[in-house]
């Protein structure tokens, strides 16, 4: 009897700690989030068809790689400051909406002139521009808004933020599947934009009415912080490279439909970082408070989360040979082809999560230049390999192309970190000695 209370006990302050609550209600949004996604990315990969539906996926990568310089690392250095002081909330959140306005309108025009350069004339400019806004100014004062909360510990909004974001989606989604008689492209950019438009704005409302409104912008803080805050922008723009511009150079060197069957693939294996996305989300502001010590601190948290994080990865491996066959039956038999796409990228849950653990690792303790030039490093590797395979291979060479610089990226980020931890392990030792 003794026992049972005891583990009762345990379990009960397992879900007093905010941390394990807040977990929770990120998976829980994760989960529906997946199911939501799944409704979206059906519909509107039958809707379009492979041809549009790469289209689509080409410019919206494009334009995702470029969202991290929208905020040029500000939603990071909130996070940070927010986590340690929260009364700088109010300067960093007007710093951070500044900077995103006035970046995010510069990369708009620099990356609509690239783009019409890049990408098959079929495409049309409007359908662009409108995909460009969503996915660098849109997702990115999303993603400032979520960032605000996490640095306040309201993972609770922050998981409803995000089902509210899928749910915007989905209704973009539906509406353009019953809602037309000839859907195309041009049409689905400006559900999307809508679509995006509703989620800026909410994400805002949000963060005004739980923590409050922005105070008064501070130029020379904004200044100073610029050389940190593009070390996260590289940081996470080239991280998004290794995910998304095969994307768009599958778009711009083979052809759209080779991008909608490689991109329907993908998806298929991007679902599976979601819950992935639930735990580094939650944990992300207590890699900071944990690297205020240095590595060792940020690095034995860290080591909480590896089990975790190698079963999560077995078991992804083992669905997508299992289910893979299923997917000319979900999206339709034109999308038969993007079945060895998945075999393919089947151990790409696994090696994201490993690489997650030893960034955030790196983040937390003050090495955030180190990650991202490791980061830049094999996103530039990936983009050589792209252009060196995707001409002959088409999707093939896409595949072994990421493939190949995850694998390279998870094992440099670990060696940074070992390194790391064992030069602040013998300065230790070495000052306890003195």
């Amino acid at each position: 009897m003794n026992h049972l209370r005891n583990i009762k006990s345990k379990i009960t302050n397992l879900f007093e700690k905010p941390l394990f609550r807040g977990t929770l209600w990120m998976l829980g949004s994760r989960v529906i989030g997946i199911a939501m996604q799944a409704v979206y990315f059906v519909l509107v990969a039958r809707t379009l068809g492979t041809n549009q539906f790469g289209m689509f996926m080409g410019v919206s990568a494009f334009a995702v790689v470029l969202n991290p310089f929208s905020t040029v690392g500000s939603a990071d250095l909130l996070v940070r400051d927010v986590s340690r002081d929260r009364s700088l909330f109010r300067e960093g959140w007007a710093n951070a909406l500044l900077t995103t306005a006035a970046s995010g309108s510069c990369l708009i025009a620099l990356a609509l002139l690239i783009a019409l350069q890049i990408f098959p004339e079929s495409i049309p400019p409007l359908t662009i521009l409108l995909i460009l806004i969503s996915d660098t100014v849109g997702l990115a004062i999303w993603g400032l808004s979520s960032s605000a909360l996490v640095g306040f510990g309201l993972l609770k909004k922050v998981s409803q933020l995000q089902v509210f974001m899928n749910f915007s989606k989905l209704i973009a989604a539906i509406v353009l599947f019953i809602g037309f008689e000839s859907p195309n492209i041009i049409v689905w950019s400006i559900l999307y934009f809508l679509a995006n438009l509703s989620i800026a704005l909410t994400s805002v409302m949000l963060v005004h009415k739980m923590i409050g409104f922005p105070g008064k912008p501070n130029l020379s803080k904004i200044k100073s912080n610029f050389n940190q805050g593009i070390y996260f922008s590289i940081g996470a723009s080239a991280d998004v490279v290794n995910s998304s511009i095969d994307k768009t150079m599958l778009t711009s060197l083979s052809t759209p439909n080779a991008t909608g069957l490689y991109s329907a693939g993908y998806r298929f294996i991007e679902v599976a970082y979601l819950p992935l996305l639930s735990i580094f989300s939650s944990t992300y502001a207590k890699f900071f408070e944990q690297g205020k010590s240095g590595i060792t601190g940020s690095f034995l948290f860290a080591k909480k989360l590896i089990p975790l994080t190698i079963i999560y990865g077995f078991v992804a491996f083992i669905g997508y040979w299992i289910f893979h066959p299923l997917i000319p039956y979900i999206l339709g038999e034109e999308y038969k082809a993007s079945m060895p796409v998945v075999l393919w990228l089947s151990p790409m849950p696994f090696l994201i999560g490993i690489q997650w653990i030893a960034a955030d690792t790196l983040t937390g303790s003050g090495y955030q230049k180190i990650r991202g030039f490791i980061i830049l490093g094999t996103a530039l590797l990936n983009v050589g390999i792209n252009r060196l395979l995707i001409p002959i291979y088409s999707w093939r060479g896409a595949t072994w192309a990421t493939l190949t610089s995850d694998i390279i990226k998870a094992l440099l980020l670990w060696a940074a970190v070992a390194f790391l931890y064992r030069r602040q392990m013998r300065n230790s030792e070495t000052s306890n000695l003195n």
